[in-house]
């Protein structure tokens, strides 16, 4: 056996592709908490296709693990018994390990590799896809696979959602192709979005309503497309009163910039208003478009369908 603790990242990577890749443990994910910190470190250095290559390897495929088969043989006893019956045959789990015992091609577990058809485009609907996965799984599965499905969420957020865009990302873009922007953000995440016309009063820009039962939300945005400015307390201030005045659930700031400690000060005592800077902008428009999202801004800019004007 390759103990994966006594290599260095590169070294555990390579045996990662060998074929002495069976003798390597772990194989399915970093064995050190200081392996993990160095790869996330050089993500940038490693390309898509490498990326998703390293992820083929730590995502669970179809299979039947080792503990199935002991989980097989107690179900079995107990079923003897006609103890817990009700109880094994109300988890998916169990049922799956029954019919496994029974026809030897059947795989208890569902591979999730085809969740790479997701990057990089989608990473925020993969991450929720491994969630769901692991909060399903999490009482059933070995621990070696649950430490692979960690690492596997920390792979995708660290290349996908964190990608650094450079800070001047949205100097090019015009302010009215900027709320549009925000919009198509919005938009995405699952609010109906309506742009104001530059008569509307109070300065918003952008109107995002759900509403759903339970999920029923009026947020007033606006967009302040800066390129030397911070945006300051009296902005803050300003947006408070009109979310006050208009009984709006919240009040969205969003900025190409940054938000002045005081204006943050600010807002942290007042939860119906939330500041969005350019690295937090950055982020989620990663995690609903892909990092690469910056190839395709004309289109998504441009792309008008999704979006109505109001007036007041």
């Amino acid at each position: 056996m390759i103990e994966g603790k006594n290599l260095t990242l590169d070294e555990f990577i390579s045996f990662l592709f060998s074929e002495k890749y069976e003798e390597l443990y772990p194989n399915n994910f970093f064995p050190t908490e200081k392996m993990t910190d160095e790869f996330i470190s050089r993500i940038d250095s490693f390309d898509d296709k490498k990326i998703k290559s390293i992820l083929r390897k730590f995502l669970i495929r179809n299979c039947t693990l080792g503990k199935d088969h002991f989980t097989a043989q107690w179900i079995a006893q107990e079923l003897k018994k006609k103890k817990n019956v009700e109880k094994i045959l109300s988890y998916e789990y169990y049922r799956k390990v029954i019919i496994a015992s029974r026809n030897k091609n059947y795989d208890v577990w569902e591979g999730l590799s085809w969740i790479l058809d997701h990057l990089p485009h989608s990473p925020k609907i993969a991450l929720n896809v491994i969630d769901a996965y692991y909060f399903t799984n999490c009482q059933f599965l070995p621990d070696d696979w649950l430490s692979a499905l960690s690492d596997c969420s920390l792979i995708i957020r660290a290349k996908y959602i964190d990608y650094k865009h450079k800070e001047d990302i949205f100097f090019e873009i015009s302010p009215e192709g900027f709320e549009k922007l925000v919009s198509k953000l919005y938009s995405k995440i699952g609010y109906e979005v309506e742009l104001t016309k530059k008569s509307y009063d109070n300065g918003i820009d952008i109107i995002a309503t759900r509403k759903k039962v339970t999920q029923k939300q009026k947020l007033l945005i606006q967009c302040k497309r800066y390129t030397t400015k911070n945006i300051g307390v009296n902005e803050v201030r300003t947006l408070l009163g009109v979310v006050a005045n208009e009984k709006s659930t919240k009040g969205v700031l969003v900025t190409s910039k940054k938000f002045t400690a005081e204006a943050k000060k600010l807002a942290d005592k007042n939860p119906s208003i939330e500041l969005i800077d350019n690295s937090d902008l950055a982020k989620l428009l990663n995690s609903n478009f892909g990092p690469y999202w910056t190839s395709k801004i004309d289109k998504l800019i441009n792309d008008n369908l999704e979006l109505e004007y109001v007036f007041e």
